[in-house]
């Protein structure tokens, strides 16, 4: 396959205003990246680990797309599910539904590097969304990323999203030789320490990775190429159910479209189509469909005319 989503698979339960919750649903990070770039692209997978409960929860979703289960790996009795609470800012905070060993089940459930090395070869670029905690596995990391020759874009995790590890972030980037890193706007002021767009902006691009996606929220998404940046606006694709996922189902979709386009405007404009079609049901997209990849390549082809035209832009100069 030529594009990798690499991560957790949970199953997420919204709390509603009520105290209410709703069913389980496919989702984190390496499911929905997945399903941004599955809207673009077939030749795409995903390199996670699940319980054995996968099956009865997603293998009628996963037959009906024919998803690639190469890399998905029983590690566990179950898969783990959060109970995600969404304060107004966008930001959420996860509790366990079941009374499970956070730790241990988490530990299981951690890709390993052996599992990247094998399930990346061939691939031209790959999505991972992680912490910055272990070097010794961002050692191995690079190690293969060098041996398979990947693009890779990185998704940084909010709990390591702070000034004490900034250092270790700039190092994986530089170690890693980082071409893609994906953040959000809260995420950017802890990490950086600063208070508005602009200067997170201006943070970002001392990062010196090629390209950066900053999300932000229903304001839509900022991408950064060398000293330039650009606010991609939110796309309505349907009606607004649920926005978890989105960031990941946007950088996936990032990933994919920067790679193939080289183009910071429609790249952020293909995440945002992406981010559309996941708002519009709990959980991941269910079916992907002809029709709906021509509509999403009808739609991005006319918002990037659209945004040059209103911005006066050329895309030679992009």
């Amino acid at each position: 396959m030529d594009f990798i989503a690499i991560g957790n698979t949970m199953t997420d339960s919204i709390m509603n205003q009520d105290g209410s919750c709703t069913e389980y649903h496919m989702g984190s990070p390496s499911p929905f990246a997945y399903a941004g770039i599955r809207i673009w692209n077939d030749s795409c997978s995903m390199i996670t680990n699940v319980g054995e409960d996968y099956n009865a929860l997603y293998g009628d979703w996963i037959r009906k797309n024919q998803v690639c289960t190469d890399g998905i790996t029983v590690v566990h009795e179950t898969t783990h599910n959060n109970i995600l609470t969404y304060n107004e800012d966008g930001t959420y905070g996860a509790s366990n539904l079941a009374p499970h060993d956070y730790a241990t089940e988490m530990g299981y459930m951690e890709v390993r590097p052996e599992q990247i090395e094998q399930f990346t070869k061939g691939a031209k670029a790959v999505y991972f969304f992680f912490d910055a905690y272990n070097p010794v596995f961002w050692e191995e990391f690079a190690r293969i990323k060098e041996k398979n020759g990947f693009e890779f874009m990185w998704e940084a995790s909010g709990v390591t999203s702070t000034p004490e590890y900034l250092d270790r972030i700039k190092k994986i980037i530089s170690d890693c030789k980082v071409e893609q890193f994906s953040i959000n706007y809260p995420e950017t002021k802890s990490l950086f320490g600063v208070d508005t767009r602009e200067d997170a902006l201006a943070a970002l691009k001392t990062l010196g990775v090629p390209f950066i996606i900053m999300r932000d929220g229903k304001n839509g998404m900022y991408t950064i190429k060398g000293d330039k940046h650009y606010l991609i606006p939110s796309v309505d694709m349907g009606k607004f159910v649920d926005q978890t996922g989105c960031g990941n189902c946007s950088t996936g979709a990032a990933m994919y479209a920067y790679y193939v386009t080289r183009d910071p405007v429609m790249a952020g404009i293909m995440a945002n189509i992406s981010s559309g079609y996941n708002i519009c049901q709990f959980g991941l997209t269910q079916q992907f469909t002809p029709e709906m990849r021509t509509r999403a390549e009808e739609t991005a082809q006319q918002m990037y005319a659209d945004y040059l035209q209103q911005h006066g832009l050329n895309k030679q100069d992009l």
